[in-house]
């Protein structure tokens, strides 16, 4: 699977022919070829020498249609190639698929932007405030090291930075991205290609992405905890499922804070089904889970004052009846 991630960054402009992407993806070509791969309408001037020497031989039509590629390196002058119609089709990325595929598998909302940089979009939003998350490429350190420079100025808020691999990500770049808190993640050591072209995240973005949310600066306020807490009342009411139900995950992840791992340890159950169970817990709230740890102190005063106050209403009663008593005594 690294193979892939490493082959983004190894081809320039992300656009080739398909001999040498197939070389860079490996045993992985066809399905990352056809799941994130689009063919051009132009074709290929030129194709890398089958030989292995570095020179590059330019595509000659002939007359009769025919294709060959002619090596016009000197001093060698490798022999002519003969060349198929497929030979010399150009395969680029298609963007918009990979972009969506990767906020798919951190459950974050997609939201493809340009952003005016060299192979570098937005791709996904994080949580309700809509942390950006950008998807960068590049070839070497010095685009990386540009890229993330130009996306502090422009974008003047804390990102998530993603990128093939770590390759470039240096104590310079760190330097700049933990100056406005912005947080940096390779593909590489996070996401796994699939037989059918999807991708897999070995960690929740709740997880990896909530660290660099602005802190909250003023409580929330407290109609929100209650209607958050309504909501997950409903929800134990239906007791639909048996096993890791929502309000128990709720409990354990937003309220005890705990990581998903140990939430399914708790439930007794697998990571992805609490990672299901989030992801239902965000459609029903409307917010992310990740995000309302913040308001754990204030589900905590919301159910003490209920506690608080059905105690009351008990010891009121009570009284009512000891009174009855006294008067049919």
């Amino acid at each position: 699977m690294s193979k892939v991630w490493q082959c983004l960054e190894d081809i320039h402009g992300l656009v080739a022919v398909p001999v040498t992407w197939r070389s860079g993806l490996a045993g992985s070509f066809e399905v990352f070829h056809a799941a994130y791969l689009r063919t051009r309408t132009d074709r290929a001037k030129s194709i890398p020498c089958p030989n292995g020497c570095g020179c590059a031989h330019e595509v000659v039509e002939h007359r009769d249609g025919s294709l060959v590629g002619v090596c016009r390196c000197e001093p060698w002058n490798c022999e002519d190639i003969r060349l198929s119609a497929e030979d010399v089709i150009l395969l680029e990325l298609n963007w918009q698929k990979l972009g969506r595929a990767i906020a798919r598998a951190f459950g974050c909302d997609a939201k493809l932007g340009e952003l005016g940089l060299p192979h570098t979009m937005q791709i996904a939003s994080f949580s309700g405030i809509g942390l950006p998350v950008v998807l960068t490429i590049q070839n070497g350190r010095d685009g990386f090291q540009n890229v993330v420079g130009q996306l502090i100025a422009r974008l003047r808020e804390r990102f998530v930075l993603l990128a093939p691999t770590g390759r470039f990500y240096d104590a310079h770049a760190h330097g700049l991205l933990n100056c406005v808190k912005a947080g940096f993640f390779n593909l590489e050591s996070l996401l796994t290609l699939l037989p059918s072209g999807l991708l897999q995240a070995r960690t929740s973005s709740g997880e990896l992405f909530s660290p660099f949310l602005p802190e909250v600066k003023e409580p929330v306020p407290e109609e929100v905890a209650r209607q958050v807490l309504a909501l997950i009342g409903e929800l134990h009411s239906q007791k639909t499922v048996r096993k890791a139900p929502v309000s128990e995950v709720f409990r354990l992840y937003c309220k005890e804070g705990y990581a998903a791992e140990r939430v399914a340890k708790e439930c007794r159950c697998s990571k992805a089904l609490v990672v299901l169970r989030l992801k239902q817990l965000r459609r029903k709230l409307g917010r992310d889970p990740a995000e309302l740890r913040q308001l754990s102190s204030h589900f905590e005063s919301i159910e003490d004052s209920l506690t608080d106050s059905r105690a009351k209403h008990i010891h009121r009663e009570s009284a009512i009846d000891e009174s009855r008593f006294e008067e049919e005594d």
